[in-house]
């Protein structure tokens, strides 16, 4: 069973690789020296957040990516860039943009996740690349 356990974990990991090369393609022009990347993780759930998250600052170090899902009326999110782009705080652009969504949540200047309810988070999304304008 441990043997098993294994094996699944791993491929787990290889299916969760393959996902974050296709998902982090479509780079957003916000008109600053980084991009955006928005990202509807429709089948996924919160927990692969961190997991793809990583492999995308692994492979890129100057874009800023924002995963969500929504499911019924959860909405869940993370923000996170490379830790080597200090001017960008994620943690306080979640923390301005999730009273949009009556969220919680917080995190570090690089990385920050929460959770909040809607049905339509077009205007947190707008919210957070609007915010991201302004750096």
């Amino acid at each position: 069973l441990k043997a098993k356990n294994k094996e699944i974990k791993s491929l787990n990991d290889q299916i969760q690789a393959s996902k974050g090369k296709e998902l982090f393609n479509d780079v957003k022009d916000i008109g600053k020296d980084f991009g955006l990347i928005i990202v509807n993780l429709k089948d996924g759930s919160p927990k692969e957040f961190r997991t793809l998250t990583d492999k995308f600052v692994d492979s890129n170090d100057k874009d800023v990516a924002l995963i969500y899902t929504l499911e019924s009326n959860k909405f869940s999110y993370i923000l996170r860039t490379h830790k080597n782009n200090k001017n960008i705080h994620c943690s306080n652009i979640i923390k301005e943009a999730q009273t949009i969504v009556s969220g919680r949540g917080g995190g570090r200047p690089d990385m920050a996740q929460g959770s909040g309810e809607t049905t339509d988070p077009k205007v947190f999304l707008e919210k957070v690349e609007s915010l991201l304008k302004e750096i």
